[in-house]
């Protein structure tokens, strides 16, 4: 079940992260209130998510019969992959080059 909900999180939340790097970063013909618009509703969708899913998880291992204390390191590990992971991996997902100049230095 742990896993379960770990992979349903992170397939949302990568999916949603690249989709937004790759329409609103790398689409030059955006307006700035459609990139506005963009920003405004991945935000939503993180704070939507953060407040139902995390915590419907967290509830779901507990009456599963899982540790409070494993419930608590789950939905922490969740909202690392939610707001610092995912967006690292989309990026990356999305633009192959975007961390060469940071993991090989930049060359003159």
């Amino acid at each position: 079940l742990f896993l379960l909900l770990q992979i349903i999180n992170i397939v949302v939340t990568v999916s949603v992260q690249v989709s937004y790097v790759q329409d609103g970063l790398s689409d030059s013909s955006l307006s700035t209130i459609d990139l506005l618009c963009l920003q405004v509703s991945i935000g939503l969708f993180k704070v939507i998510w953060g407040i139902s899913f995390i915590p419907w998880s967290y509830n779901l291992l507990v009456s599963s019969g899982f540790s409070s204390l494993f419930s608590i390191q789950s939905r922490l590990f969740m909202s690392l992959i939610n707001y610092i992971i995912s967006p690292v991996l989309a990026t990356l997902i999305s633009n192959k080059s975007c961390y060469y100049f940071a993991l090989n230095g930049q060359s003159d």
